[in-house]
């Protein structure tokens, strides 16, 4: 297992394993590959962040939701028709083909009634209203979703995945290291290590559950 580490730790590893201390480039990134290896953490493992609102308006013709970028994933999507009296309509999340589908079998003004994640930074809804009434402006949306909790930094140095996961968050974030210097062999290295990894910290998790459900101290 790799030592625990706080945030300039991490950044010290990982700059030594690339075996490039000079490349100011590569090191300007660091944050970025440790941000982004503890978002996909986060998802994988399950390991939900802060709750957060998000609440704009979707112009007609809109298809699309700009995420934070802390995003982790979502809980509920609500629009609200003006043509209503601003009826509420809650959302169905669905996985991406299954939304695609329906933007292809539906009336494009319709609705909304489904939503995916088109991609880590992109919600799509669907189907697409277009209307022409007067002073219609479109739907009000409230978003609520899960962040990432308390996101290392230089300022905050440590936290759920130094304390518990620091082999799990070094493995990903290299991940990230080594698909920015596009190097294949170790690409492929550590995203198996990685999932390795992911896959011992669900069956430890499994089984502390299960130890628990039974009553049984688990040390």
């Amino acid at each position: 297992m790799i030592p625990l580490y706080t945030y300039d730790g991490l950044v010290d590893y990982m700059t030594k394993i690339s075996a490039r201390p000079n490349d100011t480039d590569l090191i300007d990134q660091m944050p970025n590959f440790i941000l982004l290896a503890q978002l996909d953490l986060s998802r994988r493992l399950n390991i939900f962040g802060t709750q957060k609102i998000l609440i704009g308006t979707w112009g007609q013709g809109q298809s699309t939701i700009q995420l934070p970028n802390l995003y982790i994933r979502p809980i509920s999507l609500t629009f609200y028709d003006p043509r209503s009296s601003n009826e509420a309509h809650v959302l169905t999340y669905r996985l991406n083909e299954y939304a695609q589908s329906v933007t292809s079998t539906n009336e494009a003004n319709g609705i909304p009634s489904d939503y995916s994640e088109l991609d880590v930074n992109t919600l799509f809804v669907t189907p697409t209203p277009v209307d022409l009434s007067p002073n219609y402006d479109g739907f009000g949306f409230q978003f609520i979703f899960h962040e990432l909790y308390q996101p290392l930094s230089p300022t905050n140095q440590s936290n759920y995945f130094t304390q518990r996961l620091m082999d799990v968050l070094s493995y990903g974030a290299l991940l990230q290291m080594y698909i920015y210097l596009k190097d294949s062999y170790y690409i492929n290295f550590y995203k198996e290590t990685l999932a390795q990894a992911i896959q011992d910290t669900l069956n430890t998790d499994l089984m502390n559950r299960t130890d628990r459900s039974a009553n049984v101290e688990v040390n």
